[in-house]
């Protein structure tokens, strides 16, 4: 594949034919942040879940800004306002440097221009990957947490940590004072467990095997994108 930036178009067009394929297993080859070439990037695959309702709070964001958070019935960390014409899912992993770069490089954008603002809401789903130990447990983490409404305070610290055993949870949730009984008997649950496969069927049915992927509006796009095509990417949603 040539090492050059594709329009969004084009790089939907590969990468969902690339999903059509009968066991799609393979990530990129740019696992390591410093290798990433100048093109959209994402990683590969696993497994999702269904529709939606909730639960209210209004946690500290990335900016110090408080955004209403919503833990809704199918698993998804909603943010912002819920009424709000316009709407964008982001499917993540907690492993995945390119994610961890949308954490960090376009979340301040998003909650600044768009989130504040209240002209746009932004549900958080994870999509595990097979290849990282750890990846269903910290699913897990961040749906418990929700419960608490710390879910996106639970969102940065599992991208900032590397553990993923139980005692690691514990220990994050005990850093966001959460109620640590009532969060590790959540993350051993059956019904977490439930909640978190059928999230994953879900996006599996929507096509989704790489990350980071979005939707705006309903329309999908895969990889992690320029600041300025993300920004335009919205504005011309909410032109329509």
């Amino acid at each position: 594949m040539p090492m050059m930036k594709f329009t969004f178009s084009l790089a939907a067009i590969l990468i969902l034919s690339a999903c059509s394929l009968p066991t799609p297993q393979t990530s990129q080859p740019f696992d390591n942040a410093q290798d990433r070439p100048p093109q959209p990037s994402q990683e590969t695959e696993s497994e999702g879940e269904a529709p939606a309702e909730e639960q209210v709070m209004e946690p500290e964001s990335l900016t110090g800004s408080l955004l209403p958070e919503r833990l809704l019935s199918s698993g998804l960390l909603e943010l912002g306002n819920r009424d709000a014409a316009h709407s964008m899912l982001l499917i993540t992993e907690h492993h995945c440097n390119y994610c961890r770069d949308f954490l960090t490089e376009y979340m301040p954008m998003l909650e600044k221009q768009f989130l504040e603002a209240g002209t746009l809401r932004l549900a958080i789903a994870i999509l595990p990957l097979k290849k990282y130990t750890g990846s269903k447990e910290m699913s897990s983490a961040l749906y418990c947490a929700g419960k608490q409404n710390a879910g996106l305070g639970m969102h940065r610290l599992l991208f900032e940590r590397t553990g993923s055993d139980r005692a690691s949870l514990l220990s994050y949730a005990k850093e966001l004072k959460l109620d640590e009984k009532i969060f590790g008997d959540c993350l051993g649950s059956e019904k977490t467990t439930t909640v978190i496969e059928e999230q994953q069927s879900w996006l599996r049915s929507l096509g989704v095997n790489l990350v980071p992927t979005y939707f705006i509006d309903g329309k999908q796009y895969t990889g992690l994108p320029y600041a300025a095509d993300l920004e335009g990417q919205i504005r011309e949603a909410m032109e329509k």
